[in-house]
């Protein structure tokens, strides 16, 4: 599935400026989650209910990207609940928002954003990529990749970093 991209306008819109009647609720210790509804013409092929999650990161990188405006769909695609097409957000400047009950889509997706987190902690919040031949960097790249088919499952990412653990702790 090709990720649709949202302009900070667009959320607003969804949002309705992030009204405190939207306001889902604040889940833990990354921000709250909005609930939107798309009713624009310019995004009619996608879901017409979203979910968006604002943290409250300070991170300078995630600053950055909140700047640039940057936000994409979670892409994993679209899932099902209650007989209704969903999808959700990903907003790499503000952290996750995932309501899913498919296991499948949910571990796809956690890998995703473990992934993430290996690259950030990693790199430490280094605004430029330089490609690597780190392994810890090369099994974050696997998990982050574009088709969530082509990522590894979470047992594999486990098995990788139990191979790259005993590899680290032999030197």
């Amino acid at each position: 599935m090709e990720l649709i991209n949202f302009t900070h306008n667009d959320i607003c819109m969804f949002t309705k400026n992030f009204s405190e009647k939207r306001c889902l609720g604040n889940p833990g210790a990354f921000g709250q989650v909005y609930k939107g509804r798309n009713k624009g013409k310019n995004h009619a092929n996608c879901p017409k209910k979203v979910a968006v999650k604002v943290s409250k990161t300070k991170s300078s990188y995630l600053q950055k990207m909140w700047k640039d405006k940057t936000v994409k769909i979670a892409d994993f695609g679209l899932a099902t609940k209650n007989g209704e097409k969903m999808s959700f957000f990903h907003d790499r400047r503000f952290g996750i928002f995932n309501a899913n009950d498919d296991e499948t889509a949910q571990e796809k997706f956690d890998v995703f954003c473990f992934g993430n987190l290996i690259r950030e902690l990693v790199l430490l919040e280094r605004e430029r990529w330089i490609p690597t031949k780190c392994p810890r960097i090369l099994l974050a790249n696997d998990c982050i990749a574009n088709n969530p088919e082509d990522r590894p499952t979470m047992n594999q990412v486990v098995s990788k970093l139990k191979v790259l653990l005993t590899k680290w702790t032999m030197m």
